[in-house]
């Protein structure tokens, strides 16, 4: 496997040999990048593993990465995320911080350009715009959710393992400890009423000492964001 440099801006080409065949692949430069990231196009053929992280930065939601690929340049590996191809980049993948320290990357930002170790050609003009991915493996988090799942009533140990590992890669869906529960918008729902008006029943009487306890619970809440104040002229209470 060998690069050139072909492309232009911080934009360079790497050849990739694999068991179907030679490609080429372009790869943006990043020194704001956590990770080598690549697209799955160009990882056919390549060896694979799997893998599980987690990549914030990029669009509003944390995009899983479950595989991960080796690019083997001059004896030198490098580890690649492995994203879908409709991963918001024109290039073909993102070499970032972990590639250019391992290739002793020199960057000159004056002159806008990149230079290797010497046995390679000159990579010239560094983006001025730098993307940054940030990749967050939630450990703690993991456990703390596996302490507060209970299963051992129901469960055997294979079943259990099978439940961590769901757990563990989707862990940012379960509530943990500590968490809020905030509302959500992406979905409305209406209640057609015949008259279409507004149903209004007053309040229950409450006893004194139970008044302080509820005003408690609602105002926490408020607090998580799991309720809002609203102006409806509905009041129903349940």
């Amino acid at each position: 496997m060998y690069r050139k440099s072909r492309c232009p801006g911080a934009v360079f080409t790497i050849e990739l040999d694999s068991h179907s065949g030679r490609k080429s692949c372009s790869f943006l430069a990043d020194t704001g990048a956590e990770v080598n990231v690549i697209k799955e196009k160009c990882t056919r053929g390549l060896p694979v593993r799997k893998t599980l992280a987690k990549i914030i930065g990029i669009n509003d939601k944390p995009l899983i990465c479950q595989w991960e690929c080796k690019v083997t340049l001059d004896n030198i590996d490098h580890i690649f995320l492995v994203v879908p191809d409709h991963f918001p980049l024109d290039e073909d993948g993102i070499a970032g911080r972990p590639f250019l320290e391992k290739e002793d990357a020199i960057i000159y930002f004056k002159e806008r350009k990149i230079v290797f170790r010497e046995k390679y050609p000159k990579i010239t003009s560094v983006a001025p715009d730098l993307k940054v991915l940030k990749i967050n493996y939630s450990t703690q988090r993991s456990e703390l959710l596996k302490e507060s799942t209970r299963i051992d009533h129901i469960l055997n140990k294979n079943e259990k393992i099978e439940i961590w590992n769901i757990i563990d890669e989707f862990q940012d869906v379960y509530h943990s400890p500590g968490d809020s529960l905030p509302y959500t918008n992406l979905i409305e729902h209406k209640i057609e009423t015949s008259d279409e008006i507004p149903v209004n029943t007053k309040q229950y009487r409450y006893p004194p000492a139970q008044h302080n306890v509820i005003q408690e619970q609602v105002s926490e809440m408020r607090d998580e964001k799991i309720i809002q104040e609203s102006e409806s002229p509905y009041n129903s209470p349940l």
